[in-house]
């Protein structure tokens, strides 16, 4: 495992997890509640988990089979990533977490609407199917789903720890600045479309 490759793929993975998103959303609308949090959070940790796992037996025969297939996946990520980015935008001014903070429901379906929520999160299968990959050595001694294993349990790890911050805050942040919302949807489409050139511009000069 290339160590280097590993702490350069754990800063990305910080500023991913920081990233608002689907999960942040969800994240701070149990911590509004303030009941299920450990099994939301829990679900989408095993969400990510399922993603590491596809993603290592997956995407390394893909990426195997045909070297390509990166480039094609990581623009395609990017254009879909500029399209979430304009649509955060353009609702973020009615952006609010008092609906889903006040849903009612069982911890085991908190739990399971977790997974859901990270399974299907696109910020999330980006930086899996887009920008993981990147940070595997061919000549590693390691094989390319082990690197990917590591990889991303490195950053469900991270997300583990945000998505539980963010949680635990959210209730007294929420409830003093009810602008919150909006400012984190603004936050997040700024960042969704700033991370979208990033990844075209790394691939026009790589």
């Amino acid at each position: 495992m290339d160590m280097a490759l590993l702490g350069a793929f754990a800063i990305s993975g910080l500023g991913f997890a920081v990233l608002p998103g689907a999960d942040w959303g969800y994240a701070i609308a149990t911590g509004v509640r303030g009941r299920g949090i450990w099994p939301a959070i829990s679900g989408m940790v095993l969400g990510y988990v399922i993603l590491t796992v596809a993603t290592a037996f997956g995407v390394a025969a893909l990426i195997a089979s045909s070297p390509r297939a990166l480039g094609i996946i990581t623009l395609v990520g990017a254009a879909y990533l500029s399209w979430l980015g304009v649509q955060t935008l353009r609702s973020a001014h009615a952006a609010s977490y008092a609906e889903a903070a006040g849903t009612p429901g069982s911890l085991r379906r908190m739990f399971a609407k977790g997974v859901a929520t990270s399974g299907t999160n696109p910020k999330g299968l980006l930086l899996f199917v887009a920008l993981l990959p990147q940070f595997v050595s061919l000549q590693a001694g390691w094989s390319a789903s082990a690197q990917m294993l590591v990889l991303g349990f490195v950053f469900t790890i991270t997300v583990a720890v945000i998505y539980t911050l963010v949680a635990f805050m959210s209730k007294r942040v929420v409830s003093q600045r009810p602008e919150f919302a909006r400012y984190v949807s603004y936050a997040s489409g700024v960042m969704m479309l700033v991370l979208a050139a990033v990844l075209v511009a790394e691939q026009l000069l790589g």
